[in-house]
Parts: structure tokens; sequence; C-alpha cells
């Protein structure tokens, strides 16, 4: 099957789920791609990378749809970007280069660990208390930043399971954490995008249509689509029961996990 095509759907998968979940697509886009990057005869160890370099592109695309839409209704405190800003670049472009340096199979634990983590605090529930009374350190602003850019980097996502939670803990109003999230999002994946565009890609054997290690199908073809479906699967979130829907995401992360899991302990 045409690969434009395949990752078209893969799109409307992936729009689908982030939209009905409120999950950052990278979350799902990363071992969607990786499983179809294999299926299309790439190795394992160039899939990986491809698929994490490829999420952070496709992020430009819809953070910054997101971006615009929480800032035309006043939803996002620039004031915390900017303290947060700084350090989700500097560790973006290290988490970067970090990701194309370690090894694939530490990547694809990294991954695992990370998926399966998600996956039980969707299941249970666990969240941050918010405190009302506590204001956003700068100092703390700066190395939470880093530490989100590192990251998001490595595993190819946007932040936000990291960013939402903290914000909140430090009292920013969840619809205020959500909008900041947007940008921090925007911000990894410019600068992981370009840091990517100017790695050495010498000891891989890449496909056609790719730039650096941006495979252009996936990019496109779930981009374009993606963003359609995510503003579908926001409007059938309000009707359907949050409580079943995050459970079964829940359990769809879990099986991602454990395939993962399988594959890497297999080697």
């Amino acid at each position: 099957m045409n690969s434009w095509l395949i990752f078209s759907l893969v799109g409307v998968f992936v729009g689908s789920l982030a939209g009905l979940f409120g999950i950052g697509g990278g979350l799902i886009t990363v071992p969607i791609t990786f499983f179809v990057l294999t299926q299309l005869g790439i190795s394992d160890a160039t899939a990986i990378v491809m698929a994490i370099k490829s999420s952070l592109a496709i992020i430009i695309l819809t953070s910054t749809l997101s971006v615009y839409s929480h800032n035309q209704i006043s939803r996002i405190s620039w004031s915390i970007v900017k303290e947060l800003g700084p350090g989700v670049l500097i560790g973006t472009v290290l988490g970067s280069f970090l990701s194309t340096y370690l090894p694939p199979k530490v990547l694809e634990i990294i991954f695992t660990l990370y998926v399966t983590a998600v996956s039980l605090k969707m299941w249970f529930g666990f969240s941050v208390e918010a405190n009302e009374d506590q204001k956003p350190s700068s100092m703390l602003n700066y190395i939470v930043g880093a530490i989100i850019g590192i990251k998001s980097a490595v595993l190819g996502i946007g932040g936000g399971t990291i960013s939402i939670p903290y914000l909140s803990w430090q009292g920013v109003p969840i619809h205020k954490a959500v909008g900041v999230s947007a940008c921090i999002g925007f911000i990894i994946a410019i600068s992981g995008t370009l840091t990517g565009l100017f790695q050495d890609t010498s000891g891989y054997t890449l496909p056609a249509q790719t730039i650096g290690f941006i495979y252009i199908p996936a990019l496109i073809g779930v981009g374009m689509t993606g963003i359609i479906f995510t503003k579908i699967g926001s409007k059938l979130s309000y009707k359907l029961p949050q409580q079943k829907m995050r459970k079964g995401f829940a359990l769809f992360l879990m099986i991602i996990a454990l395939k993962s899991a399988s594959r890497f302990l297999s080697l």
C-alpha cells in the first residue's frame, strides 16, 4: 500500500484518539509510526529515530493550531511561557542530540516505561492537587522546562503529561495550563525538528522522501488528517462517558507497551 495513504489513515486514527482523550499526539504517533515504518521494511534501529523525529515535526502543525486557538480566547499566560521557554529550548536541543546517539534498544525501553506510566495514571486517575496559594518559581520553571525539553525530544512528544500537572501543582488554572502546554509543545517541536535536520544521518539507511530523519509522508499524511480528526474527536468526547473512554485508552496504551516490551526483550 502507498505510504502516503497509510499515514493519512494513521492521521485519522491519531487525530481521533488525541481529540477523544485529550492526549498529545506524540504519545500515539511515535509507536504507530514506528510500527508502520518497520512494516515498510525499515530496520528497527532506523525506524525508532525516524518515528521520534517525524513526530516532533508533526507536532509543529498541530501545536500551531492549538496555540492560535488558545490565544484567541486569552488562555495563555505568556509570562509563564517566557520563564519555561528558555529551559525547554535548551533541554530540547540536548535531548534531540541524545535521542540520535542513544542505542535504539534504550530508546524503546524509555518509551515503553513512559507509556506504561501514563497508562497507569489514566487507569487509576492519579492527579496532582493544585496549590492555589503557590506561584511558579522562576528558577524552578527553568529547571522543569529543561527536564520537559529533554524528555520530549528523546521521546518525540509535546510534553503536556509533565507540564500540565506541574503548572496545576503551581496553582495555574487548568485552562491556562493547557494553553501554556500548547506553547511549550510548539517550542519543543520547532527546536527539536530544526536540530534534527542538521544531525548526521550517515550511520543510517534512510528511505526515499526523507529529510534528515523526518519521513515526509508521515509528516504530511498524519499532520493534515490528524488536525481535522482531532477537532472531530474533541467534539465527540463531550458525548461519550469520560471515565470509560480514559480506561479504554489506558488499555490501548498498555497493549502498545507490552508489544514494545516483547520486542526488545526478544532481542
